[in-house]
């Protein structure tokens, strides 16, 4: 008579804790730093819709943000007014003018901060930055928008980076 097989004991599970998503670190590149890139491009207003809306409908707005935060404060009063005033004299076509000199002054400040260079290796602005400041105002002010959130350059938000609290699951 053959012995018996071997008795088998089935594994037991393990709890396995559902992963976390760690905090992500603003990407911070300070004044000569090694030479950076833009985080996104021109033309990649759709990677962000929040942004996209913001500067295809409000464009001056955003750009007074822009200029707020690259200064390390949040966008006031004064701020909105001269946004919405741009706004309305650019349906006078005035307000473009003045809308295509704050694309440029706030390019010009981003690419100083970041040490951003164009593919070229060069350094501050250059004839492409001014012919996109002026012909696609929009897209650079998105543009602009999305390269301070992704460097965390934003006031309103809290300083510690610290991961928003998750809520614990409901006991039934």
């Amino acid at each position: 008579m053959a012995a018996p097989p071997p008795a088998y004991d089935a594994p037991t599970a393990v709890p396995v804790a559902a992963p976390v998503a760690a905090p992500v670190a603003p990407i911070a590149h300070p004044v000569g730093g090694a030479p950076g890139q833009w985080s996104s491009g021109t033309f990649d207003c759709f990677n962000d819709m929040n942004t996209c809306l913001c500067g295809t409908f409000c464009t001056p707005c955003q750009e007074m943000q822009t200029k707020a935060f690259l200064e390390g404060r949040p966008m006031g009063a004064l701020d909105y007014v001269l946004g919405i005033g741009m706004g309305i004299l650019a349906l006078y076509y005035v307000g473009w003018i003045c809308e295509a000199w704050c694309n440029m002054e706030n390019r010009k400040k981003i690419k100083e901060r970041f040490n951003i260079v164009d593919p070229t290796g060069r350094s501050g602005m250059v004839p492409m930055d001014y012919v996109c400041s002026c012909c696609c105002v929009a897209c650079v002010s998105c543009q602009h928008a999305r390269e301070l959130n992704i460097r965390g350059v934003n006031p309103t938000l809290p300083k510690n980076n610290a991961a928003p609290p998750v809520a614990a699951p409901m006991k039934q």
